[in-house]
């Protein structure tokens, strides 16, 4: 590939049209974050309204992962390895035993329940599957460790370079993951932050993969930012956000088929990264996993990153997760009752009319109307009239619960976890066993698909 190619211009380029094609989503994966951390905007409600965060959505999200989970690990060998040949056959069951090991080495179960979690929030889970070229730390395991059961298996040095060399499986931030929105697979970006040491020590630990000279190009460049940071400090303009040694460092990695502008091919399945925007410190080569070959069979695989949803959308790369559906009756059943509770609180509170002329020191109103409080009464003055009469504000609809019970249900519909399927207090009317495990059925019946789908 000749040098004058701009990697940078390219990257930028084919970055703003994934991010474009994500815009609106990406608002929308905001709000659903605020939806499940039980944040809600009461900014314009007044002093005395309601202000409670209603919503079990968190607890349906993870309620789903629970069920999902089960259902995919449930069983104790929850995958299988398939021999090709009859020649094989007889190594199937090793390889099922390393990759039992490299599983357990990986947090494999933890990460695939945030990523089950991840799934209910957002449209888009992205993994990263690695595997480090060095692990350079000394491992100790204990005799129960399963990984001992290699040791009869493996020489001793090929058993410390397994064990050394692990599998990463991690959660990818899916804010920070750019497809190609064409549906074709034809790149992936990856956005991770970085400090400038980190940086330094991979480019000088591996210098066939990472430009050493554009790491100090950019060194160069930071270190200038510093002073100019330090000289604002000394000014009082810049404010201390983070301690003077961490010069963070915004990397963008690039997965996938180079182009030029004028449409030519310049080699196929590269990755290459680009600094701050604008040094070109991942060299570009081929992607050197050997899994690169998958890119061209599945549709959400590229380099590391393999992504997925919930639930699919025909003709579409990227699906939708849980609030999707399930946000517009969480919003409006935590708007409504709120209303409701200020609603019961006027019914509850009467107002009070007091006749003025009729107390003999007014000054006692001072302090308003509180049970036990004692006021002085003309007497005479106009013969039985009262001095103090309620007035009631008004009463509960009685069609407020029918509609807080309508968005309930709704909720529950539109995440596919109801009140058969979800921990609930019993209540005084309880469909019989039949009814039950027919309703548990319908409602398990979402939850088996997207466990399929998955």
């Amino acid at each position: 590939m000749p040098d004058e190619f701009n990697y940078v211009r390219f990257l930028q380029a084919t970055k703003r049209e994934a991010e474009s094609a994500l815009e609106q989503r990406r608002r929308e994966w905001t709000e659903n974050w605020d939806l499940y951390h039980n944040r809600f905007d009461f900014s314009k409600k007044a002093e005395w309204q309601s202000k409670i965060p209603v919503s079990d959505f968190a607890q349906k999200v993870d309620t789903a992962a629970g069920i999902l989970k089960q259902a995919q690990m449930g069983a104790p060998d929850f995958y299988v390895v398939e021999a090709e040949g009859e020649a094989d056959k007889e190594k199937a069951p090793t390889i099922k035993r390393l990759e039992d090991v490299w599983l357990r080495l990986a947090n494999f179960e933890v990460t695939f329940t945030d990523a089950l979690k991840l799934g209910g929030i957002v449209d888009l889970v992205p993994l990263r599957v690695t595997w480090p070229e060095q692990v350079t730390e000394e491992v100790v395991f204990p005799q129960s460790s399963p990984l001992t059961m290699l040791m009869d298996m493996l020489p001793e040095a090929q058993f410390q370079e397994v064990v050394r060399s692990g599998l990463r499986i991690e959660l990818a931030d899916p804010f920070k993951i750019s497809i190609d929105p064409s549906g074709r697979n034809r790149y992936l970006i990856e956005e991770t932050e970085t400090d400038l040491d980190q940086l330094r020590e991979m480019a000088q630990r591996s210098p066939k993969s990472w430009d050493l000279g554009a790491v100090e190009r950019l060194e160069a460049s930071a270190s200038k930012a510093t002073e100019e940071w330090r000289e604002r400090q000394q000014q009082g303009l810049a404010p201390a956000e983070s301690p003077p040694w961490r010069k963070k460092i915004t990397l963008s990695t690039f997965w996938g088929d180079i182009v030029d502008d004028d449409g030519t091919l310049k080699a196929r399945d590269q990755t290459f990264t680009v600094a701050d925007g604008k040094e070109v410190v991942g060299k570009p080569r081929a992607i050197p996993y050997w899994h690169k070959i998958l890119d061209r069979i599945y549709p959400n695989k590229r380099g590391p990153i393999i992504w997925a949803s919930l639930n699919r959308i025909p003709l579409s790369p990227v699906g939708k997760g849980m609030a999707t559906d399930s946000k517009g009756y969480a919003y409006a059943l935590c708007e409504f009752t709120n209303a409701l509770i200020d609603q019961a609180t006027f019914a509850a509170i009467n107002a009070y009319e007091l006749d003025v002329d009729l107390l003999v020191q007014p000054e006692q109103l001072e302090n308003g109307i509180y049970p036990g409080k004692t006021f002085l009464k003309k007497g005479n003055v106009a013969g039985d009239r009262p001095l103090i009469k309620s007035v009631p504000l008004g009463q509960i609809n009685p069609m407020a619960l029918g509609v807080v019970n309508f968005l309930d249900n709704g909720l529950q519909n539109a995440t596919g976890v109801t009140k058969y399927v979800q921990a609930a207090v019993p209540q005084k009317q309880t469909p019989t066993l039949g009814e039950y495990q027919g309703r548990q059925g319908q409602s398990l019946s979402s939850l088996n698909m997207i466990a399929r789908n998955v």
